[in-house]
């Protein structure tokens, strides 16, 4: 009767453990580039999609705005990451993330592809700016300091035309989220701006814009990518694990991210077409090199001059500290003159004194 009820209570137990296991929740940090609604609408059916799939996990997304990702990462607040491919880069150094796929993007006609770029733009009715020379002297819009297709591809492009961001434009700002760019310059409120390739089409295809009220600036064309954009191209978003998720498990995910057909409704719904193996990121890790920029941040060349303009306070002190220093020692050497002359003067009276009294008198030292 006793073993009876020994093999009740481990059944009981198991079960216990097998529906807590098949309550497991698995979260997915999401890049909220265009806002909290809009990552959650776009992802929902992704998370959907793999608690169907791995039927003893329950995924849930959880929205992370820029300044959010390092924090949920480092504090394992989320087990895997979807975010751009410039963060992923710097987690990968930083928290050793791994990538398990690349998102195919799905564009306006409907093909996929694992490339995007940045686009950089103003109202068409900027006639001034044509060339990114142009935009020297202008109110300049970008998403984030740490975004990718937002700002950085458009910063290399401008560096490369001898144009420095954080100098050469009349006001550098950063709206946040990829929507509030593109209203901002519609808006004039800025002059230009840069969001990634596929966000002025989307928000056309929602009605939000009309494309013919933009212009593109310093165009570039691609024999692989037959969309507008201005910078060159760099490989899509990688869904990624963080380092305490298990191995098993990141495969799991993988292959049924792998599986995920291109007219599935979560990949319809996240504007995607699927998933691919992941992409090579060196021209990211370029990009970084190229603009001293995290993981490469590195102290820069300065000439001389550079570094008296920098440092004037340290050749400053320096050459108060020397002159003080000057100062005394020929006040010092003036002194000790004085005194010799002193002592010298003093010497010869009392010489005088002992030759001029009676012989009689005995001098004592």
């Amino acid at each position: 009767m006793r073993g009876k009820c020994y093999l009740l209570l481990a059944s009981l137990l198991l079960l216990c453990v097998a529906v807590a296991a098949s309550d497991e929740e698995i979260r997915i940090g999401v890049l909220s580039h265009r806002g909290y609604i809009a990552t959650f609408a776009d992802w929902t059916p992704t998370a959907d999609y793999l608690s169907a799939t791995l039927e003893d996990r329950r995924f849930e997304i959880v929205p992370l705005a820029f300044d959010q990702v390092n924090e949920a990462v480092e504090s394992s607040a989320v087990d895997f990451i979807l975010v751009n491919t410039g963060i992923y880069v710097n987690l990968e150094v930083q928290y050793r993330v791994k990538r398990i796929a690349t998102m195919k993007n799905r564009r306006a006609n409907n093909a996929p592809y694992n490339i995007f770029g940045g686009v950089i733009f103003a109202r068409r009715d900027r006639s001034d700016l044509q060339r990114l020379e142009d935009l020297r002297g202008q109110r300049f819009m970008a998403v984030d300091e740490t975004s990718l297709g937002g700002f950085q591809m458009a910063w290399r492009e401008l560096k490369a035309k001898g144009i420095n961001p954080y100098d050469d434009f009349a006001a550098l700002t950063f709206g946040g989220i990829h929507d509030d760019v593109v209203f901002a310059v519609l808006n004039k409120d800025v002059d230009a701006g840069t969001v990634r390739t596929d966000i002025l089409e989307r928000m056309a295809a929602d009605g939000m814009v009309n494309l013919d009220d933009f212009r593109i600036i310093g165009p570039q064309v691609h024999a692989e990518f037959p969309f507008v954009h201005s910078t060159r191209l760099y490989p899509e978003w990688p869904f990624s694990k963080v380092q305490h998720t298990s191995n098993a498990l990141a495969q799991r995910v993988a292959i049924a991210l792998l599986q995920m057909p291109a007219d599935h409704p979560a990949a319809l719904l996240g504007h995607h077409a699927g998933w691919t193996i992941p992409l090579d990121y060196e021209p990211v890790h370029v990009l970084f090199r190229e603009l001293n920029l995290p993981p490469y941040r590195f102290p820069t060349k300065f000439t001389f001059w550079e570094a008296i303009e920098r440092y004037w306070y340290g050749p400053v002190i320096a050459a108060s500290v020397l002159i003080f220093l000057g100062t005394a020692a020929l006040w010092e050497t003036r002194l000790n003159k004085r005194l010799k002359m002193a002592k010298l003067r003093l010497e010869l009276q009392h010489d005088l004194i002992l030759n001029s009294v009676a012989d009689g008198i005995y001098g004592v030292d």
